[in-house]
């Protein structure tokens, strides 16, 4: 039995049966025509129609429907009175015209009409032409024909397009009645229940309205859920003492049904029984046999007030201790104990433990672990992060950031090889569905550890590939620029992406020391001058050695030794690099590059 699910329409909704019917029923309808359709005046007619109507038919399943307009015309030529080539040039006509084209839809009309009339027992002509007309908001003419199917043929897809169409126009006695005829086919069940009750209720027959669930609960008397959901009806109908009997009844039948004391939570709720909705509410928490959504529902809806009307949240918070106290089957309740925790700005230490618990019943949930992995980061726990990332890596290899995080931690504590090992592992799964500032962040890692190890010409294909995934990656661009510069290799192309840093963030000294420099390596010292003493202006922390040295090779090219000089003893005197050292002593002892 095909269930019938209820909707509410916004817009008409329309059960097609033409989609139910199977290929064989359409062939078997199209070809079902009356003696009277079959006017020809020889046998050599007849021959031609029926290989003219076939040739269509077979250019319509090889989808030339050009071909078979031609061919339909030509059948219809010999025979107009053929249900089937009246049908088949109708929705051919249907289907081709648009929206605006009113003179085709009208002609594809007639045909269809046509189609019907000539063949009065092709129920397959006459849902399709009452589907048209449906979509064409001519509701009265589809209930029309839907009406005169039924009188025929009790159909229940019928019945439920009919219950659409009036509840469409409105007609909420009739849609009821139409649902009721459905229920006879197919039997009661929840669904025609409660779309009769609100069909009754918006026709303003209350009385038929119980009736509908009443019957429900007959049907399955041993199923306390209808009696619950009878109760639910009775609340919104302001009866009040006739819900809380049905709740109470429930419940004595059967004192754990999570369903009535939800039911019942709501009813306290909504007359302002505070006292009894709080006990009801821990008695419904601590329901070791109330399915687990249920329990998370209650909990939402009791956390929602409190947020909403600004309660005492210490209670909430208790509330949920007591509850997660108790072993969990699943994330649900612990999540929206996060979530109340985060809406309150109580993150860091009181969110941390949930995430944990939650990744302890599900491991592969990366919205927890990524949590997780944001809060170790800002904790500054390093051991923390890289548990956390090899965790996330075992589940979730896909997830780049995992990879990203966990060589960035490595790579500062000098372990560069297990950092590279763990870049290259997190670039082998970077595919189309990776965030590309992340494959980019990623690559860009790469690059900066290959050059270190004195992997130049890999380094520059990881920086490549790090700004083919994000071209924006100004951090890329400025070490990628740098490094060539060091070489004096491609410099235009080295000027260009440090020229793009500097647009970025004009006040970022580290960026305008890398554009001074590229600058100067390309012979553009007044242009380098520039740069550098904007570099020094914005420089917020102790210049360094190497910026100290830019500066004063800067200066001694525009012809300002005494001022280069300054620079590099300034440079020595902040030193800790041997080699860089002895070139400072060389220089300030020449008193020239």
């Amino acid at each position: 039995m095909k269930p019938f699910i209820f909707v509410i329409a916004v817009g008409i909704t329309i059960v097609y049966t033409s989609c139910s019917t199977s290929q064989q029923e359409r062939i078997t309808a199209s070809s079902a025509t009356s003696k009277t359709t079959q006017i020809f005046q020889n046998p050599e007619d007849e021959q031609r129609f029926n290989a003219t109507y076939l040739e269509s038919v077979r250019q319509r399943l090889k989808g030339n429907s050009d071909a078979q307009y031609e061919l339909l015309a030509e059948a219809l030529r010999i025979n107009p009175e053929s249900a089937e080539a009246n049908y088949e040039m109708g929705t051919l006509i249907m289907n081709k015209s648009s929206v605006t084209d009113s003179i085709s839809r009208k002609h594809a009309e007639d045909l269809l009409l046509h189609a019907t009339h000539l063949s009065e027992a092709n129920t397959y002509y006459k849902t399709t032409l009452a589907d048209i007309y449906a979509r064409q908001g001519r509701v009265d003419e589809a209930i029309t024909i839907y009406e005169e199917l039924v009188s025929r043929r009790p159909v229940s897809e019928w019945y439920a397009t009919l219950t659409q169409l009036y509840e469409f126009k409105g007609d909420f006695a009739a849609a009821a009645t139409a649902l009721d005829r459905f229920e006879n086919i197919e039997g009661c069940s929840e669904g025609t229940a409660i779309g009769k009750y609100q069909f009754y209720i918006q026709a303003g027959n209350q009385e038929k309205a119980f009736e509908s669930i009443e019957k429900l609960c007959a049907t399955y008397p041993n199923d306390l859920r209808y009696r619950v959901l009878m109760g639910d009806m009775y609340a919104q109908g302001d009866h009040n003492s006739m819900a809380l009997a049905t709740y109470n009844d429930v419940l004595t039948l059967e004192p754990d049904n999570a369903y009535a004391q939800m039911s019942l939570l709501a009813y306290y709720k909504r007359n302002g029984q505070e006292r009894l909705y709080n006990t009801l509410l821990r008695q419904l928490l601590h329901n070791s046999q109330a399915p687990t959504h249920i329990k998370v529902e209650a909990m939402r809806a009791f956390a929602t007030d409190n947020i909403q009307y600004g309660g005492d949240s210490s209670i909430v918070l208790q509330l949920f201790d007591e509850v997660l106290a108790e072993p969990q089957s699943d994330r649900s309740m612990i999540e929206l104990c996060a979530q109340y925790v985060s809406t309150l700005g109580m993150e860091g230490e009181a969110l941390r433990p949930l995430m944990l618990r939650i990744l302890e019943i599900e491991p592969d949930y990366s919205k927890a672990r990524l949590t997780l992995l944001g809060l170790d980061l800002k904790r500054q726990d390093e051991e923390a992060v890289l548990e956390n990332c090899r965790m996330g890596r075992l589940y979730d290899p896909a997830q780049a950031v995992y990879s990203y995080y966990e060589a960035l931690v490595l790579y500062k504590q000098d372990r560069i090889e297990e950092a590279l090992a763990t870049v290259n592992d997190g670039a082998l799964h970077i595919d189309a569905s990776t965030d590309r500032e992340v494959a980019s962040d990623l690559f860009t890692l790469q690059g900066d550890m290959l050059h270190q190890l004195g992997r130049d010409n890999e380094a520059y294909c990881a920086y490549d590939s790090a700004l083919t995934y994000n071209p924006a990656n100004i951090l890329c661009a400025n070490n990628y620029a740098y490094f060539l510069s060091l070489e004096g290799r491609d410099l235009d192309k080295a000027e260009e992406m440090s020229k793009i840093t500097v647009e970025a963030e004009p006040d970022n000294a580290t960026y305008l020391d890398t554009y001074a420099w590229v600058l100067y390596v390309s012979g553009q010292y007044a242009k380098a001058l520039m740069y550098i003493d904007q570099t020094l202006k914005y420089s917020t922390d102790e210049p360094s050695a190497t910026l100290l040295e830019h500066a004063g090779d800067i200066y001694y090219k525009n012809n300002k030794k005494k001022e280069a000089l300054n620079f590099w003893k300034q440079a020595l005197k902040v030193c800790n690099d041997a080699e860089q050292t002895r070139r400072l002593a060389r220089k300030i002892k020449r008193r020239r590059l």
